[in-house]
């Protein structure tokens, strides 16, 4: 699974989830996101990219970088899940 796809899945940002939140006919995932949502995906790709830089210049494996960028997402998926829910109930 790709880095793209594990973020997708971990805060729900599925095709089936964002019809119930799409409008005017938008087809990013993206669109269905809050202001507070965006600015959280926008950190954590800072961080997978701060992950990959750091993980290439210490020489790691690519099998090593990548695991690193799965666990990162999972601790955010831990933290701010719950919170996209709610957004999302609110919303």
């Amino acid at each position: 699974m790709s880095c793209g796809r594990r973020v997708n899945s971990t805060f729900d940002l599925s095709r089936k989830a964002a019809e119930k939140f799409l409008a005017n006919g938008s087809t990013a995932l993206r669109d269905t996101c809050s202001i507070l949502e965006l600015l959280t995906l926008q950190m954590l790709e800072i961080d997978l990219k701060n992950l990959v830089d750091a993980g290439m210049q210490k020489q790691q494996t690519r099998t090593a970088i990548k695991q690193s960028l799965y666990d990162c997402i999972e601790a955010y998926g831990n933290q701010f899940v719950e919170r996209f829910n709610r957004w999302r109930e609110a919303a």
